[in-house]
């Protein structure tokens, strides 16, 4: 058996039409209360996240300095550290002397028509007189020879003994005469 209801149509219309706004207000005030509870939450997270933004740019700001001047003074150590270290290269540079090039220069001096014979040059030969002997083929080669060693800064104290003739030894140069000259030092650098 079931229940007879005896309201008239208009009340029971009227009795579902306030328990439907009943439930409208309570799913609103849900609704209400969820919306505020969101504005509230993402309000926490903004603060939250501006703060967090706040101190992460004042440490870097903070570490970036410190890295600067730490990474400045490393550079610093490093650059004197090769300063000096260039220094002793160059020491070591202005010590050291180009045979070649005293070579070469004495080759340049040397008139056409002569040749070495023989020298012999190391360390200490610089700024004492050193003997060489050349061959010619000519005695006239050696006025020029001494012409041109005067012109130089790199050879000083030219002096030549007596032009000997040979027969053996070198094809085309006759004479043989033994040369005596002071290799500057500060010049054959």
């Amino acid at each position: 058996m079931g229940i007879v209801n005896l309201l008239p149509q208009d009340s029971k219309r009227i009795i579902r039409a306030a328990r439907n706004n009943v439930s409208l207000v309570k799913i609103i005030l849900c609704l209400g209360f969820g919306v505020l509870f969101l504005i509230f939450v993402c309000g926490g997270l903004y603060l939250y996240l501006n703060q967090s933004k706040k101190n992460v740019e004042r440490s870097s700001s903070t570490n970036s300095a410190v890295t600067v001047n730490s990474a400045s003074a490393e550079a610093e150590t490093k650059a004197n550290s090769i300063k000096a270290s260039l220094q002793s290269a160059k020491t070591l540079l202005d010590a050291q002397v180009s045979y070649a090039d005293i070579m070469t220069s004495l080759a340049a001096v040397m008139p056409s028509g002569s040749v070495v014979d023989k020298l012999s040059l190391n360390n200490d030969t610089f700024g004492k007189n050193i003997t060489i002997a050349a061959r010619v083929k000519s005695p006239d080669t050696i006025t020029e020879m001494k012409s041109n060693i005067e012109k130089t800064k790199l050879f000083s104290n030219f002096t030549s003994d007596k032009i000997e003739s040979v027969q053996s030894g070198a094809t085309g140069y006759p004479f043989s005469v033994m040369i005596s000259l002071t290799i500057n030092k500060v010049a054959s650098k």
